[in-house]
């Protein structure tokens, strides 16, 4: 809870605002508080996923703690670069990434067309080169 504490006011000092009264104030703070705590679930969510996969591995199999750290953060953005897509685009660029469908197969599951697909794939490269390049927000 002190961590998401400080990095609500921490956001409130990199970008001073003004507010009319205290409630709006609040009401700020408890947003910027709100989506934190979400940001914070969601890292311990991949965390755990990680954690339960490598679990899962043989035992002679143990990362470095530095590999894991690395490993972790590129989780981590991986999953905010996922989140920038709708919810199309997403279930689109899985189903390719992860299954290894067809746009034909991804355009009936989806619900849309070829075309779309191909659409919702290029927004999901794109998002990649701007992660690979480290241009994400």
């Amino acid at each position: 809870m002190a961590d998401v504490t400080q990095d609500t006011f921490l956001r409130l000092l990199l970008k001073p605002r003004y507010f009319e009264g205290a409630s709006e104030a609040r009401a700020f703070l408890c947003t910027v508080a709100r989506g934190l705590c979400i940001d914070q679930w969601r890292r311990r969510q991949i965390e755990r996923a990680w954690l339960d996969s490598l679990a899962a591995q043989p035992e002679y199999f143990e990362p470095s703690p530095e590999y894991r750290a690395i490993l972790l953060e590129a989780l981590h953005e991986i999953d905010a670069m996922l989140r920038r897509l709708s919810d199309k685009a997403r279930h689109a660029f899985l189903l390719a990434q992860v299954y290894g469908k067809t746009y034909r197969e991804i355009a009936e599951e989806v619900g849309v067309s070829e075309r779309m697909v191909k659409k919702y794939m290029a927004q999901a490269m794109f998002q990649c080169l701007l992660l690979e390049a480290g241009l994400t927000p």
